[in-house]
């Protein structure tokens, strides 16, 4: 990430490697960094904020499941799902 935001304007950078392959990066327009007015972003938080709490419900209620009951995780099978 370092390597996009030293290039200068219109600059290309060498080849970086990641754990995806090699890419080459071009610089072609730098926008200033800033703060977003809220009524802007007022969707984006609601919605992060609605997908943690969901997240954290659901790890408690399975963490209930779990407590109240046995549960097997069948490894190979499991490795069989898409």
């Amino acid at each position: 990430m370092q390597a996009a935001f030293a290039l200068g304007l219109n600059a290309v950078s060498a080849p970086i490697e990641t754990e995806r392959g090699f890419h080459v990066l071009k610089a072609t327009e730098k926008i200033p960094a800033g703060v977003r007015p809220y009524p802007e972003v007022r969707h984006q938080v609601r919605e992060r904020a609605a997908s943690e709490l969901r997240s954290r419900k659901m790890e408690a209620w399975m963490s209930s499941v779990r407590a109240r009951h046995q549960v097997q995780v069948f490894e190979a099978k499991l490795a069989l799902v898409d």
